[in-house]
């Protein structure tokens, strides 16, 4: 979830320029930390993808509009559960003129109606709409999504996001009520602003929160070894041979497993993961939503599904046209499944077609794998 909104006036853009370079260099000390949370995120922990955001890896085009830079901090997993707050982000981005704050905010505004608009689109969304907030700086807007799945707790989630001088600042709510969500967003942005107008007169002092390291790949604390979920070349029919293979470091997940085997039997290559969340809600709402956006979000053309129910796991699978690396026409197949604090997902390609029979036997493995995985 990206967007956000606000709650009281901002500062004037005179102001914000004055004092360009010297809030450029204090930016982490915007955005909310712990001791301004509250009881509802008292006890959210701090992700360790916290931190600065350049243009590079904000994911988006901002850069062409001047955005210099920007900083957030991420409390919390949106997917956990519960009546009460899941997760909280507040952010400050930056940029050279007020003119590419206007086009940044018509930026997340189009970003937050397209999201809205793909999960209804995928039977996730029951509601997403914006919403009136009091008005804010030179623009701003609120948007609050309502999400619904089978076996999870429910989701709503609020992006407030306002413009002041060459500052766009959001505040994201994400709880398991949606009067939780709209009430939390913008009393967090009225922190937020308020943040902002002490920085730039000189007042905010302090240090940036406590970003915790990265991670270093291994098991999930407490859980089983991911390696063991995988499958390898003795079940696959004909010559295999594994490339590649070990955990990795996946913000959204306790712990991540991958194999990467070719060739791989009936296929030409064959990459297999394994997510450990940190409870079954979470791996719930993984599951649904990567195997409704690949499977119903019109992504793939010519998508023809392969029945891989008889196998358990909330197991699905289609084969698909696509290239390879050189380009080159080929055909590749998707397996997805979960179960418990686990979700699976492999992807195949091969230069010919690849038959429904093969992808359910892989299938049928993979389940396998990943129940007997489970039982130890």
């Amino acid at each position: 979830m990206v967007a956000l909104v606000v709650v009281a006036a901002l500062v004037p853009a005179a102001a914000l320029a004055a004092h360009k370079r010297h809030v450029h260099a204090h930016l982490g000390l915007v955005p909310l930390q712990t001791a301004q949370l509250g009881a509802a995120g008292a006890s959210l922990p701090i992700q360790y993808d916290s931190g600065p955001v350049s243009n590079a890896t904000s994911g988006t085009p901002l850069g062409v509009f001047g955005r210099l830079g920007g900083y957030r901090l991420d409390y919390g997993f949106p997917y956990s559960g519960g009546a009460g707050v899941t997760s909280i982000q507040t952010q400050v981005e930056q940029f050279r003129t007020p003119a590419g704050t206007t086009k940044g905010l018509r930026f997340w505004r189009m970003e937050d109606r397209a999201q809205g608009g793909l999960y209804h689109q995928i039977g996730i969304a029951v509601s997403a709409r914006f919403f009136k907030v009091r008005a804010v700086g030179s623009g701003h807007f609120a948007y609050l999504t309502a999400m619904q799945i089978p076996n999870a707790d429910p989701l709503y989630a609020v992006d407030e996001v306002a413009t002041s001088g060459s500052f766009i600042l959001h505040a994201t709510v994400t709880a398991g009520t949606e009067s939780t969500a709209e009430k939390l967003a913008p009393t967090y942005m009225s922190k937020l602003v308020d943040r902002l107008h002490q920085l730039l007169d000189g007042h905010l002092h302090g240090k940036p929160a406590h970003v915790p390291p990265r991670p270093l790949p291994g098991p999930p604390p407490g859980g089983p070894d991911l390696s063991t979920f995988v499958v390898g070349p003795s079940d696959l029919t004909g010559q295999s041979k594994v490339t590649g293979q070990g955990y990795d470091v996946d913000p959204a997940v306790l712990s991540t497993y991958g194999i990467d085997i070719s060739p791989a039997g009936p296929f030409g290559e064959l990459s297999q993961s394994i997510g450990w969340f940190a409870n079954a809600n979470e791996a719930t709402w993984e599951g649904t939503l990567e195997s409704d956006l690949i499977f119903n979000g019109g992504f793939f053309q010519r998508l023809t599904p392969v029945d891989v129910s008889a196998f358990g796991d909330n197991a699905q699978a289609a084969i698909f046209p696509g290239t390879d690396l050189s380009g080159n026409p080929d055909s590749e197949a998707l397996v997805v499944m979960w179960q418990g604090q686990a979700f699976d997902i492999a992807v195949l390609d091969n230069p010919t077609t690849i038959q429904p029979s093969s992808v359910q036997a892989l299938a049928q493995s993979m389940a396998n794998k990943l129940n007997a995985g489970l039982a130890g």
